[in-house]
């Protein structure tokens, strides 16, 4: 919330699915064309994406701007750190990738000894990222 304040940002909640979301803003925002999305070629359907370009013919219409397509993780958190950027707490105990309640864990590889976890701008092998999502039935807590 302190970013809103700070950067004087119109925060818009909006309780839907993706897809959902998305068509609901723009019906009430009709002139927006342009919409900066946070995706990376690393994520789920970021693989084929460029960085400016329509959505998909199945989506509301607007340009993705995608400003991080083609960040690593370790530069995510470079820049993170470097502009001192508030983030998610959850990173700070172990988290790498957060997704839903039941499909997100704390990084095994973050594990210390005495039970702690490194905080997620400790990984070593940014490939291990996603160790932090996994499927609902393999989840033991």
């Amino acid at each position: 919330m302190t970013s809103i304040i700070k950067y004087n940002l119109n925060l818009i909640q909006i309780n839907d699915e993706m897809i959902n979301g998305f068509q609901k803003y723009l019906n009430q925002n009709s002139k927006i064309k342009a919409i900066i999305v946070g995706i990376r070629k690393i994520d789920p359907f970021g693989a084929n994406l460029n960085s400016i370009q329509l959505t998909d013919h199945n989506w509301p219409k607007f340009i993705r701007i995608n400003p991080i397509l083609n960040w690593t993780y370790n530069e995510i958190w470079f820049f993170i750190k470097f502009t001192n950027i508030e983030y998610c707490k959850l990173y700070d105990l172990g988290y790498t990738s957060i997704g839903g309640v039941s499909n997100t864990i704390r990084n095994p590889l973050l594990k210390l000894n005495n039970g702690d976890y490194l905080p997620a701008y400790e990984l070593k092998d940014e490939n291990a990222e996603r160790l932090s999502r996994v499927s609902d039935n393999k989840i033991n807590l």
